[in-house]
């Protein structure tokens, strides 16, 4: 189910812990006073800082300068991480006189922490960091041994692990409405979000379970599974560092835990609309064109790109490789504009906007969200771009904006429109004027016509329209062809209506270029000329 590989040992009390994306390390407080951390590309341990109060959680701000630090004295203390000694003139009790505080659970967006208390009155605190004096408010009390806290970002709910009697609660944060949703578990302690869409928990069990159990919160009732067992003894903690990777504080080690979720698989560039990644040819002559099966949702044959193209995006896969962002170009230029797409939002879809940040990082989509189109990532506009091989990249980037992969695709652009002409019209090869009438004998007739484009035709057809919604195919083809047609000779004559022979004839040349927008061939022209056949 699980595979568990200690990464240090012999620590003191680990506890509370926060992973820091930016430098890749796992920092955590002691209970023997320290706060510390694990540099997860060595394995190094360094001691940051001492002299901590029976310390029992971390948590780091937004830009990592600060941490906050709550003891089982009752205080929260804000450590800037330059100088991280609890007796540093730097580091400050910003909260004292709580009952045993536990796990933070950090607001960026509004500088709030929340803060749950075990002992009685076991309450619910937020805290406001960002104004003086730090003014603290009762969110929720009467609590029964509460350890873990984790607040929904849209701050519609609090969720709180309560020792006894092993369950975790769902308070509803605008009524205090509380609703239990899981229960049976042993010694819960820490609860930490399993990913960004915020649709399930992790919750460390202590002893003797020693097991890291995963609550879904998409179903109703929610529902619990355990993800990894036989930890170390006395786990209180789970950062996520990946879809699939884990990393635990037990009493004395810090363990790394690879569970077994969904891989995403696959290339990190879908394709281009209908049009799969794979169908578009990356070596050869035909470089950048794509064919797809005849029996396809969107048959095409050396098809180049053109209009605006729907760029389907593995954000699945992105997300499993560490991915929160990522960018596009196009040789080089990001082209940087918003796109819309409907998103379900629980109870409708509505039309969301997705645009690039201030550095042009657009986000990698959540786990689990609803989208009518799930794979898009961007709409690029191609018709700026001039004829020929252009090579689109998409680079993803972690949380602290550092290069995870980097996919490509190179596509062949053409918005040349194909040409459509018909340049005459003859009657048993003698040419006929437009307007001009002629009787149908003999009745043959020939059409000098041009259907073109550079990079050849999907289809052509000349069509004769005349009467009362009357008409006859004449020729049609899937090649270039600059020639008369047909052969042997249009015949004007239908048996059985005498219009066919006694009104105007439009004849009308359609011409459907290769080019595609991934949903559709995109360039249409047409001609047509006017006789009248009369008998």
């Amino acid at each position: 189910m699980a595979t568990i590989t200690p990464i240090h040992s012999g620590l003191g009390g680990a506890i509370g812990c926060d992973y820091q994306v930016s430098r890749n390390r796992l920092v955590f407080v002691e209970y023997s006073g320290k706060l510390s951390a694990i540099d997860l590309a060595t394995g190094a341990y360094h001691v940051l800082g001492t002299g901590y109060h029976e310390p029992e959680d971390v948590k780091l701000s937004a830009d990592g300068s600060f941490a906050y630090v709550t003891e089982r004295g009752g205080t929260l203390a804000r450590v800037e991480m330059a100088h991280p000694d609890r007796t540093a003139p730097t580091t400050h009790v910003i909260s004292a006189g709580m009952t045993a505080p536990q796990q933070i659970a950090l607001d960026h967006d509004r500088l709030h922490a929340y803060v749950v208390e075990y002992a009685s009155p076991g309450r619910l605190f937020r805290i406001d960091l960002a104004t003086p004096g730090f003014p603290r408010t009762i969110v929720a009390s009467g609590l029964h041994n509460a350890v873990g806290v984790a607040v929904s970002r849209d701050l519609s709910y609090a969720y709180v692990s309560e020792q006894t009697p092993g369950q975790v609660v769902e308070i509803t944060l605008s009524t205090g409405h509380r609703n239990v949703i899981a229960t049976g578990l042993v010694g819960p302690f820490f609860l930490t979000w399993a990913d960004d869409s915020e649709s399930a928990l992790y919750v460390a069990e202590r002893d003797p379970a020693n097991r890291i159990t995963r609550i879904n919160l998409t179903s109703t009732p929610a529902t619990h599974a355990v993800v990894a067992g036989g930890l170390p003894a006395r786990p209180s903690s789970v950062a996520v560092k990946t879809a699939g990777e884990l990393l635990a504080c037990s009493d004395s080690v810090v363990s790394d835990v690879q569970i077994t979720p969904y891989n995403a698989s696959g290339p990190l560039i879908i394709g281009i609309g209908l049009i799969p990644s794979d169908k578009v040819a990356q070596v050869g002559p035909g470089l950048g064109l794509a064919t797809t099966d005849p029996a396809s949702a969107l048959p095409v044959t050396a098809a180049p790109f053109g209009g605006t193209l729907p760029m389907m995006i593995n954000h699945p896969k992105a997300r499993s490789i560490g991915a929160q962002f990522y960018k596009l170009s196009v040789d080089g230029h990001e082209p940087l504009s918003s796109f819309n797409d409907y998103f379900w939002d629980g109870t409708q879809f509505v039309l969301k906007t997705t645009s690039p940040d201030g550095g042009g990082f657009y986000p990698v989509r959540l786990p689990g969200a609803i989208w009518l189109s799930p794979w898009l990532g961007y709409w690029l506009d191609s018709t700026a771009l001039t004829v020929g091989v252009r090579t689109i990249t998409v680079t993803f980037f972690n949380a602290a904006h550092a290069s995870v992969d980097t996919a490509t695709l190179k596509v062949f652009i053409d918005n040349r429109l194909p040409t459509a002409a018909i340049n005459a019209i003859l009657h048993n090869g003698v040419p006929v004027a437009p307007c001009e009438s002629v009787k149908p004998t003999p009745d043959a007739f020939t059409f000098q016509i041009q259907a073109s484009h550079p990079e050849n035709l999907w289809s052509w057809s000349l069509v004769a329209l005349w009467g009362d919604n009357k008409s006859k195919g004449v020729a049609s083809g899937s090649t270039n062809i600059a020639a008369p047609v047909p052969s042997p000779a249009w015949q004007a004559t239908v048996a059985g209506d005498q219009s066919s022979i006694h009104c105007g004839h439009t004849f009308i040349l359609g011409v459907w270029d290769r080019v595609t927008n991934g949903y559709g061939h995109i360039h249409y022209a047409e001609a047509h000329k006017t006789i009248d056949i009369r008998a």
